[in-house]
């Protein structure tokens, strides 16, 4: 059975089982958000430095030493987040039934947009695969975890969580009387 990914480190820094394309989406949206966020602090202290030497090398005071201190911290933080959208597309490699090495192809220009769409768009495997149980799950139920405490959960609860496949269609006799 599938786990309810609980934490931050469950969600963002975890390469063992599977993502959805759900999942893969938002959290790579909240990984592009906060990038764009340091960035615009990364550039906002940059310009701030600059206005502070007036574009000539000369020797720093005690704001710009922080100035350039906070540059340098903000420039670390980007490390997690480059390391979570690592995880995250060895994930959804995984739900492909595919190696996290295929992850790699990223790192060829040009052929890193089409290898990002098709993680995007490409449906993953039904069921279980070699990298574990499906994220979707069958209709109702969902894995023992510290988030659900071993409840089984039904298909109206099942259907409020992304983890869980929400219920199937209508089909045969049951379709047939909603008409």
């Amino acid at each position: 059975m599938y786990t309810i990914d609980v934490s931050i480190k469950d969600h963002f820094f975890r390469w063992e089982g599977r993502l959805n394309r759900l999942r893969y989406i938002k959290r790579t949206l909240i990984i592009i958000a906060l990038s764009i966020a340091l960035y615009l602090i990364t550039m906002t202290a940059v310009f701030l430095l600059l206005a502070q030497t007036g574009g000539n090398n000369t020797a720093l005071n005690p704001i710009q030493g922080m100035l350039f201190a906070g540059l340098g911290l903000i420039t670390l933080l980007f490390i997690p987040l480059h390391v979570a959208s690592w995880m995250l597309m060895i994930r959804r490699l995984h739900d492909l039934d595919v190696s996290g090495y295929f992850s790699l192809i990223s790192l060829v220009p040009f052929v890193n947009i089409g290898f990002i769409i098709y993680l995007l768009c490409k449906q993953g495997t039904d069921g279980d695969n070699t990298y574990g149980p499906d994220p979707l799950g069958p209709a109702g139920v969902c894995a023992p975890s510290t988030y659900g405490q071993g409840i089984q959960h039904t298909n109206e609860m099942a259907s409020t969580h992304l983890d869980i496949r929400p219920p199937a269609a209508q089909t045969g006799t049951h379709a047939q009387e909603a008409e």
